[in-house]
């Protein structure tokens, strides 16, 4: 299977759209998605934008800093995105709106291509992962309020297995398992981790067959 930079490079917005649509069927890692932990209370709908940049030089995945003054997961590394609003038609719906006002981003130039499994966390969401694909680099203008930073990790690097590190810790008495992946002195863990993972998955899948 093909996980270096040249096969990173003809990665295109139809080969995500069919990665998506060939797992739909029961391919995806269900224990990445984490969706069996139980929770202490009825999840709260929240989806997130999982936004490819086809760059010509090989595509990369839009990442965002969390601001440190946030209630939940301050200071980490995420997609943009948030809880389900009244007026929102769907959850691909709040991806887009979310991160038009965390990082300026018109949902005009984004493409949504589908979802991958949704991820359960312990502060009672329940994740959403939206993909899209904008075809031109972007300009960001990121609400300071809510983003400290925004950057672009290499799918070519999401794509190679030996990148995505997974641990496990004893929380309250259960052993949980996470993933990580570092790059560039960023560290990536958690449920933005295990969504990428989940993304390399469906894509390398993909390639097989």
């Amino acid at each position: 299977m093909k996980t270096n930079k040249m096969f990173s490079n003809s990665i295109t917005k139809e080969i995500v759209r069919n990665s998506l649509v060939g797992n739909k069927n029961g391919s995806f890692d269900k224990k990445i998605s984490n969706t069996g932990r139980r929770l202490n209370s009825k999840p709260i709908s929240a989806a997130v934008l999982v936004l490819i940049v086809g760059h010509q030089s090989g595509a990369k995945v839009v990442l965002t800093k969390r601001s440190k003054n946030l209630t939940h997961h301050a200071g980490q590394i995420s997609f943009p995105g948030g809880r389900v609003d009244e007026q929102d038609d769907n959850l691909e719906t709040t991806a887009l709106r979310e991160t038009n006002e965390e990082i300026g981003i018109s949902p005009n130039t984004i493409n949504i291509l589908g979802r991958l499994p949704d991820y359960d966390v312990l502060t009672g969401f329940r994740i959403t992962p939206i993909v899209g694909w904008a075809k031109y680099a972007l300009e960001y203008f990121p609400a300071y309020e809510e983003v400290d930073e925004v950057f672009e990790l290499p799918l070519n690097f999401i794509l190679e297995p030996k990148n995505s590190v997974k641990h496990s810790k004893t929380i309250d008495g259960v052993i949980r398992e996470y993933y990580s992946i570092s790059y560039e002195g960023r560290y990536v863990w958690g449920a933005t981790a295990a969504i990428l993972v989940n993304l390399s998955h469906a894509i390398r899948l993909h390639a097989c067959n």
